[in-house]
Parts: C-alpha cells; sequence; structure tokens
C-alpha cells in the first residue's frame, strides 16, 4: 500500500487497495484469508458477504489505548466485527489475556504467534561468524534509534567499561533531534571510539553484525503499551537467541519472568551509567556464567522461539 503526504491521496490509496483485494479474493478464490492488524477489517466486512471460507486475524501489534480519533475508532469497529474471524492471533499471550478482558470475550478461538525465525537461520548466522580478537567485547543493538529504548544510558555507560567493549547502534532513525543528542554525548565524553552507528543497513549488513557480537540489548521503556509486552513479539529478542547471544534486558515483569524461564539475560535494574556498566562486566568476566547464558539462549530458540515450532500452533487452523 502507498502512503502520500497528502491526507486525500491517502484515503483514495485506502479505497483502491480496498477495491483491490475485494477483485484478489473473487478471482483467487482463496482457502483461507489472513488479515493483518486492524486496518483492512472494513475489507473482511464487505468479503464476509461471500466469502464463507476461513478468515484468520493476526492482531501483531494490539494497542488498546491509541492516542488519535481515528485509531480508537478502527478498535471499536474491531470490537464489534470480532465474530466474522475464524481466529484471532496475537504475537504474546499477555495480549491475548487483555484483549479478551477489554472486549468481554470469553469462547473465542485465539493463540499467540511468537514473532521469530527458522531453524535455518541459526545456521546462516554461524555462517556469518568469522574469527576475530576475542579479546574485543561486541555489544549489538537492532532497532530504530530513537527515544524509549534505553539509548541514553547505554551510550553513557561505555564511559565506564573498558576499552576493549565496542557498541554497534543498527537501525532507522526515528527522531533526529534525539540522534544529535546522543551524537554529542558520544563526542562530549570521548567514546566516539567505543560506538559506532549504522543507520541505513541492509538485512545482510546487520545480520553479519549480529552474528559477530557477543551480546545484544533489548531496552524497552515503559512508554507505550507494546513495550510491556515484547517477549515472543520482539523480533529483535528473538534475533539474539537465533545467533546465540546473551540478551541484556530491563528487570521487569516480562524480562524477569523470560529469564527465570530461559536462563539467558542479563538484567538492569538501574539507569544509571556507572552502575549499568559494572553489572555488563561483573556478569560478562565471569566467563562461566556467561558461557552458560549464551548456551541458554540457543536452546530457547532451538526449543520455543523458532518458526518451525510456531507454524505447528497455526497449521490445524489452515487446513
Amino acid at each position: 500500500m502507498y502512503y502520500s503526504k497528502n491526507n486525500l491521496l491517502n484515503k483514495l490509496y485506502f479505497f483502491y487497495y480496498l477495491f483491490f483485494l475485494i477483485f484478489i479474493t473473487l478471482v483467487a478464490k482463496p482457502d483461507v484469508i489472513i488479515v493483518y492488524n486492524n486496518y483492512p477489517i472494513l475489507f473482511v466486512k464487505i468479503v464476509r458477504l461471500f466469502f464463507k471460507k476461513k478468515i484468520i486475524y493476526h492482531n501483531f501489534d494490539y494497542n488498546p489505548n491509541p492516542k488519535s480519533i481515528f485509531a480508537r475508532f478502527i478498535n471499536f469497529i474491531e470490537k464489534k466485527s470480532i465474530h466474522l474471524f475464524d481466529l484471532v492471533v496475537f504475537s504474546n499471550e499477555e495480549r491475548i489475556k487483555l484483549f479478551k478482558k477489554i472486549n468481554n470475550i470469553k469462547n473465542f478461538p485465539t493463540i499467540a504467534l511468537f514473532n521469530v525465525l527458522t531453524i535455518k537461520h541459526h545456521k546462516y548466522f554461524l555462517k556469518l561468524k568469522k574469527k576475530r580478537n576475542k579479546k574485543i567485547i561486541k555489544v549489538f543493538r537492532i532497532g530504530s534509534i530513537g527515544p524509549g529504548h534505553g539509548l541514553l544510558p547505554l551510550i553513557n555507560s561505555f564511559k565506564f567499561l573498558p576499552g576493549n567493549y565496542k557498541l554497534t547502534l543498527c537501525g532507522e532513525i526515528m527522531d533526529n533531534n534525539f540522534y544529535s543528542k546522543l551524537k554529542k554525548i558520544i563526542e562530549k565524553k570521548n567514546i566516539s571510539k567505543k560506538i559506532k552507528f549504522i543507520t541505513s543497513a541492509k538485512r545482510s549488513r546487520w545480520e553479519w553484525e549480529l552474528s559477530n557480537s557477543d551480546i545484544g540489548v533489548a531496552f524497552y521503556e515503559n512508554v507505550s503499551f507494546s513495550h510491556k509486552y515484547m517477549v515472543g513479539a520482539s523480533q529483535k529478542v528473538n534475533s539474539y537467541l537465533a545467533a546465540k547471544l546473551p540478551i541484556i534486558a530491563y528487570k521487569d515483569k516480562q524480562f524477569l519472568e523470560f529469564h527465570k524461564k530461559y536462563r539467558c539475560c542479563i538484567l538492569i535494574d538501574n539507569k544509571d551509567p556507572k552502575k549499568l556498566a559494572n553489572t555488563i562486566n561483573k556478569e560478562i568476566q565471569n566467563t562461566t556464567n556467561f558461557n552458560k547464558l549464551k548456551k541458554n539462549s540457543f536452546l530457547a530458540f532451538k526449543n520455543t522461539y523458532n518458526f518451525e515450532n510456531e507454524i505447528n500452533k497455526i497449521k490445524k487452523y489452515l487446513l
């Protein structure tokens, strides 16, 4: 679907997209339709007039309290239209519970499908791994560069970490002012040799960086509904698991439960840069324990957070 800065054009695109989908459904006559997120619900309401086979609703990024009036309206339509679907898919178990509670839904088929990679991806990451100086500790983070992701304390912590620690931040700049602030901090703290940004990386580039790192960062500040329920939904976290990387995360409810089950995280309970640095360094320098975190990270991927495991959950609904 195309987007324009002109709102009128966007409305025209939307209706073009709507009629195109209806036309394709009439021509292709699919056995199953999978709708991604709640914007195409109008399409479903129309298609249900003649389409009697399965329609699955994938609500990937459920938000019960959006800011915009239009998004709240879509949520209302969603609630009134839920009976049109044969199954609703979420990316996190807790999001299912909230969805059912808020919408007063009891007996309706729902499942959680995690946003994961295939087993083959782990093998691919192993092939990308190169011999390097093991004295260098490479810390990696993939994801948008902007507020809400703990980047300020993370970058400031590198002032207190030994010189062999290197941080790579790979992702699209979402807030130019915030990015400028980060660059100024790096310059002021004289840590530019420790930190690099890759702001326009192709997938092959960030996968190479990921494969040749020692640990991944996944800080989710409590600034939005989705940040409270990222375990399973976060491809960032799931990519770290596939690459056998332990995860540096905040010590909040979701990651406490995740770490209790899989034992693959370094949990941070303080945003003070010096304390953050001390915790990271202490955990990594404990070689025996750090190797266990690596092993457990892969086991979490192998046993749970992989595509082959997840696709089995939904197979019976596709047949």
